[in-house]
């Protein structure tokens, strides 16, 4: 009895994988079976209109203070380094303590965002969020404070 138990559900199985691969295969919000996540989080920031910059792009907006900046990762992680002039806010937390910040920002506000690295999502749902706020001048910096505490090390560009 066991044994045509596990045959039974080693066929269900086997259809749903054929069966979901298919549907997969013909839709036209396909899931993407390999894609480099190094620049998912770059390439989908671009998809959603927030442009992306570069280190020496953001070097010039912290010394210019031209933007606000918003560091998306845990407040553990802003407490332990953070790019300087960001301010902490949480993705996890938006909803609550956007309104700390509201007051003093306008639609048209430059917003950098920026979270751990490229590989670390935080700031492109961040950004994602402001956009659906309304805000029209969100850029990303995708490489995060990983790659400024490198670069300000100097072990990086």
């Amino acid at each position: 009895m066991p044994q045509r138990l596990a045959g039974r559900l080693g066929i269900i199985l086997l259809v749903s994988l054929v069966a979901g691969t298919a549907a997969n295969l013909v839709s036209p919000a396909r899931i993407k079976w390999v894609h480099d996540w190094s620049t998912y989080v770059a390439d989908e920031a671009v998809e959603k209109g927030i442009r992306v910059v570069n280190i020496d792009q953001v070097r010039t907006i912290v010394d210019a203070g031209s933007h606000f900046i918003f560091d998306a990762r845990p407040a553990s992680d802003y407490e332990a380094g953070n790019i300087p002039g960001a301010f902490s806010l949480p993705v996890e937390n938006i909803d609550v303590h956007f309104e700390e910040y509201a007051p003093v920002l306008t639609p048209d506000q430059p917003i950098l965002v920026y979270c751990s690295g490229k590989e670390c999502d935080e700031s492109l749902l961040l950004g994602t969020r402001f956009i659906e706020y309304g805000f029209t001048n969100v850029v990303l910096f995708v490489g995060g404070y990983s790659e400024w505490s490198q670069a300000e090390s100097g072990d990086g560009s």
